[in-house]
């Protein structure tokens, strides 16, 4: 595997791969909701895994999210207590009034 990875490297030629661009580690930020959802279009999806397979710090970066989204599904949500619910309720009006 790594020998395929460093042979990758030596095509991308910095930001394209076989001419096609490759998105930077902000862009990769920016898709994971959509790639973990299996909403990326093909061809974007494709450049995604080939970013991952050349960078360890977004490949890391995924792996926390993943935690984190499967933490956060874990999570039961707690009912507002009434009095809450009201305060925030004047609150909001006020605002949106002025």
């Amino acid at each position: 595997m790594m020998g395929i990875m460093r042979r990758m490297k030596i095509w991308s030629f910095g930001r394209e791969f076989f001419g096609a661009p490759m998105p930077s580690c902000r862009q990769v930020a920016e898709y994971l909701d959509d790639y973990t959802d299996g909403e990326l279009p093909r061809g974007r999806k494709i450049m995604f895994k080939i970013h991952l397979m050349l960078c360890p710090d977004c490949r890391r970066y995924l792996a926390s999210y993943r935690r984190t989204r499967e933490m956060l599904g874990k999570v039961t949500p707690l009912p507002m207590p009434p009095a809450t619910a009201e305060r925030l309720e004047a609150l909001l009006v006020r605002h949106f009034q002025s």
